[in-house]
């Protein structure tokens, strides 16, 4: 905007200014987009959701998240993390987009997501060798490894081969030759298949 005065004298302009211009009725009565491309990641007890923004004639203020028809998040972007949830069971997804004026979008094709566990249990430590040399074997052992769903085995390397898969805490290596050294190493196992890290490794030598 300028100003001009009686001989034609233009003032400079104005700084600019953005303004919505108002239906003319002046309410807003348009829908948002429907939300598209609605992805759901899994995790352990939660599944985080993205999709892309919805566009509206005036502008999108924010998001409902249904989980099986119930409202479960309003977030103010195309993204949700739902949390506090069953491990193993199916949800089922639905978005819609809400603008100022309270317009509510069609709801998004529903997606389903199942969390899962994906942590890994911990190191299993205090690892130790028991020979026997009558028997020509080796008997190793360690302290249980903990897990946020419960360790189900181990599996026990012998020189960086898998030997044996105990649910117990101790493993009898039996059957070696003498005038060998060996080394173990021990990794723990959830219900999910989540494998934790190898412990350090101990070694012996038979004689």
């Amino acid at each position: 905007m300028v100003a001009v005065d009686a001989a034609g004298n233009a003032s400079a302009a104005t700084a600019p200014v953005a303004a919505t211009p108002a239906l003319p009725d002046g309410s807003d009565t348009t829908p948002p987009s429907t939300p598209a491309n609605v992805a759901g990641t899994a995790g352990s007890g939660q599944v985080a959701l993205t999709w892309t923004a919805s566009t509206d004639a005036v502008g999108v203020t924010g998001y409902r998240v249904y989980r099986g028809g119930a409202l479960v998040g309003s977030p103010a972007g195309p993204s949700f993390v739902d949390t506090g949830l069953a491990n193993g069971t199916s949800y089922s997804y639905t978005v819609v987009a809400v603008d100022a004026a309270g317009n509510a979008s069609a709801a998004s094709a529903p997606i389903s997501v199942t969390p899962h566990d994906t942590q890994a249990p911990t190191v299993p430590t205090g690892l130790a060798l028991l020979k026997d040399p009558v028997a020509h074997s080796i008997t190793v052992t360690w302290s249980p490894s903990s897990d946020d769903v419960g360790v189900v085995r181990y599996r026990v390397y012998r020189n960086g081969t898998l030997v044996g898969q105990p649910t117990a805490i101790a493993f009898a290596d039996l059957d070696l030759a003498n005038g060998k050294t060996y080394s173990y190493t021990v990794a723990a196992v959830d219900a999910a298949g989540n494998v934790s890290a190898q412990a350090p490794a101990i070694s012996t030598y038979v004689s």
